[in-house]
């Protein structure tokens, strides 16, 4: 049973990097409709390409995590950690589904936001269980909190939220 479970994790990662960079050649090649063009990119924010190392250099934090935690099958709170981290990475994959594909800022905001709750909820259980994925999930939160920010700031100022 560990060791198919061990297989599901590695699918799920490679998918989620598979999603990414499908996603970043579907905006890169101009595939998207003119819903992705109509919104609301300020142009401080980098560039479409960067995010996608910032989800791949994000998904390898949080494996580093896991892969931590894995040595501590022991803890009474690994299954609780194996199972949000799955969660996690799941949200990972319908993110871009919901925000590109359905075109949907709005449902891409609340997966978003979903993520990043989580995100936080995973990290303290990894926490608990190891200190030392402390800097990995750390650095994991700052990415996912950088993403969720630009994007939230691209739906409220496409939807004129945001008062000039």
């Amino acid at each position: 049973m560990r060791n198919q479970k061990k297989y599901i994790f590695y699918v799920i990662i490679l998918m989620c990097i598979a999603v990414t960079l499908f996603t970043s050649y579907y905006i890169h090649r101009g595939l998207h409709s003119h819903w992705y063009v109509r919104l609301y990119v300020s142009k401080l924010m980098p560039s479409n390409n960067n995010f996608v190392f910032l989800w791949i250099i994000s998904l390898c934090l949080s494996s580093c995590s896991y892969l931590i935690i894995n040595e501590e099958k022991q803890n009474i709170l690994f299954e609780l950690g194996e199972t949000l981290y799955i969660t996690l990475l799941f949200l990972c994959l319908i993110w871009p589904l919901g925000f590109f594909f359905l075109k949907s800022a709005v449902i891409g905001i609340l997966i978003l936001s979903l993520l990043l709750l989580t995100t936080f909820i995973t990290s303290a259980v990894f926490f608990k269980i190891s200190n030392s994925t402390l800097i990995l999930m750390s650095g994991y939160i700052v990415i996912l909190t950088f993403i969720f920010h630009t994007n939230l700031y691209i739906v409220l100022r496409t939807f004129n939220v945001i008062i000039r």
